[in-house]
C-alpha cells in the first residue's frame, strides 16, 4: 500500500480526518526504522506530547470510574499505559503494523516502538485538533478503554 493510501485508510479507521496529514505521516515514522521522506521528522516529536495527553485522559477516566485515591489512579493508569498494553492495543484495535512505513516484521516484537508510535498518533491528533483532549479521547482512548482496562489492571 502506498503512503497516501495508508494515511487515508488509517484516518478512516480512527474516524478522524487530519487537517494536516503531514502530522499523521510523521507520527507513523520512527527514528530507528523510518523512511525519512519527512525531512528527518519522526514520531518522537509527537510521542512525548501523546504520552502526556494519554496519561491525562486515562487519569480522568479512572476518576470518572470512581477511583479517587492518587495511588489507585496511578497504579491502574500505569498498568493500562504500559508498552505491552499499548502494543496489544495498537495491533489488535488499530492494526498499526499495516500503516507503519519501513518496519521489518521482527521489529514489531519491540513493544517500545509500537508504544511510541501509538503515543505519537495521539499527540498528532491533539496538535491537529487545536489541542483538544476530547478528540483524542473519542478517536483513540474510547475505542479501547473499556475492553482493556480489566485485562491490564492487577
Amino acid at each position: 500500500m502506498k503512503e497516501e493510501e495508508k494515511l487515508t485508510e488509517f484516518q478512516k479507521l480512527i474516524d478522524y480526518k487530519f487537517n494536516n496529514e503531514a502530522l499523521l505521516a510523521q507520527a507513523l515514522y520512527t527514528a530507528k526504522y523510518g523512511n525519512f521522506k519527512n525531512q528527518g521528522k519522526h514520531c518522537k516529536e509527537f510521542s512525548t506530547i501523546g504520552d502526556i495527553v494519554l496519561k491525562l485522559i486515562l487519569a480522568l477516566k479512572e476518576y470518572d470510574d470512581g477511583i479517587r485515591t492518587p495511588e489507585g489512579i496511578t497504579m491502574s493508569k500505569q498498568m493500562l499505559e504500559s508498552n505491552e498494553a499499548f502494543k496489544k492495543i495498537a495491533l489488535t484495535e488499530f492494526n498499526l503494523d499495516m500503516y507503519i512505513t519501513s518496519m521489518n516484521d521482527e521489529d514489531l516484537l519491540e513493544s517500545k516502538i509500537l508504544a511510541d508510535i501509538f503515543e505519537a498518533i495521539a499527540g498528532a491528533i491533539f496538535i491537529d485538533s487545536n489541542r483538544d483532549c476530547l478528540v483524542v479521547q473519542e478517536k483513540i482512548v474510547d475505542k479501547f478503554y473499556d475492553k482493556y482496562k480489566s485485562e491490564f489492571y492487577i
